[in-house]
């Protein structure tokens, strides 16, 4: 109907912009009352190098859809290249879940100290940010998601510097995530703070899956008849399931041509300095995996199973290494605290040691 009446079309839209305003001012005046306690906080820097760390925060990536992970595809190719040729390590964790299927409710357990257990947590404790900010860090926000969009865009907003790209309807935008590449350039070629972290907000493998590549990097586009097919053909996947898979490999692609180049446009431009970068999935993506059907999904663990992974820059005696244990996304503000190097009164030390220090190899 809003398609067919333009006028009713810019009314909706302008009043949910006026909405997202109010809510973004609301969460604002929430994130300063949380900052007031900050002394409360007991932020504590671990060390005095020179160091930035990297975070990007997927969207929508099943990690089954991985070549790195097992998947028939070579969907990971670029990226798998890329750390062979860099020095450095990398730890997969090969069993990581988000505990929620969207991402607002999975954001705002892995970034601050809510969990599936306590959900509201998030409302009164400070999230990863306001800690690494307080330890001394500089913060960028470099986003490929909606500038209005709530509590993660509040996120971003209150970075020391903070660019949002996507100017469209985001997911029906047509800014693709590698646009991102030219602000983080852009970013990596200023003088670098002591202490810095860049966030990278990908629209990743959100639907609509075709608008997530540019035109001329399809790989999977047209394919109908290779493993992937053959076995969706065999579990009577539709016609239009089986495009849409395509598609998803495609982003997959593309996605992985980012993390590549974020790495080696890091390397280069922060020589001399300790280098940590974190990836993961807010959430997985059901793509004719289980069933019929492409989106989110809270009823299959296709929903849930994600991709994630830290590099390091420093050499140890594995290049790869591959942490087996079960992780639950809720846990990455553990993690966080351990890869920026800092101590809070909300770490926890007593957490499993194989899912929050193994990197440290």
């Amino acid at each position: 109907m809003l398609r067919q009446e333009p006028f009713l079309r810019w009314i909706v839209v302008i009043a949910r912009h006026q909405e997202a305003q109010a809510e973004i001012k609301q969460l604002q005046t929430m994130r300063q009352q949380i900052k007031a306690s900050q002394k409360d906080w007991h932020v504590r820097l671990n060390d005095d190098k020179e160091k930035t760390v990297v975070l990007i925060i997927g969207e929508s990536a099943n990690k089954h859809n991985w070549g790195n992970y097992g998947y028939p595809r070579p969907t990971t190719l670029p990226l798998e290249n890329t750390l062979s040729e860099l020095s450095g390590h990398t730890v997969w964790f090969r069993n990581a879940a988000s505990t929620a299927a969207f991402t607002l409710p999975s954001l705002q357990r892995a970034l601050t100290p809510a969990s599936k257990e306590t959900p509201d947590k998030w409302k009164n404790t400070p999230d990863i940010f306001m800690l690494a900010n307080a330890a001394g860090y500089q913060i960028t926000w470099l986003s490929n998601q909606p500038s209005n969009d709530g509590w993660i865009a509040t996120l971003g907003k209150s970075a020391d510097k903070s660019v949002f790209i996507n100017s469209g309807n985001w997911r029906d935008s047509s800014t693709t995530d590698l646009d991102l590449l030219p602000e983080l350039d852009k970013h990596l070629s200023l003088p670098a703070a002591k202490k810095e972290l860049i966030v990278l907000h990908l629209l990743g493998q959100h639907f609509h899956y075709q608008l997530r590549c540019p035109d001329n990097i399809k790989p999977y586009e047209g394919i109908d008849d290779d493993q992937v097919m053959q076995l969706m053909k065999s579990q009577g996947r539709s016609s239009a399931i089986r495009k849409t898979r395509n598609d998803y490999d495609n982003a997959v692609y593309c996605g992985s041509i980012l993390l590549s180049d974020v790495l080696k446009d890091l390397v280069k431009k922060r020589e001399n300095r300790d280098l940590s970068v974190v990836y993961f999935s807010d959430h997985g993506q059901e793509v004719g995996h289980s069933q019929n059907f492409a989106g989110h999904s809270e009823a299959t663990s296709n929903g849930y199973d994600i991709p994630l992974f830290i590099w390091k820059n420093t050499v140890v005696t594995e290049k790869n290494i591959f942490h087996q244990e079960p992780f639950s996304l809720d846990d990455l503000d553990y993690l966080m605290h351990d890869v920026l190097n800092i101590n809070s009164s909300f770490y926890k030390s007593n957490l499993n040691t194989q899912k929050s220090v193994i990197y440290l190899k």
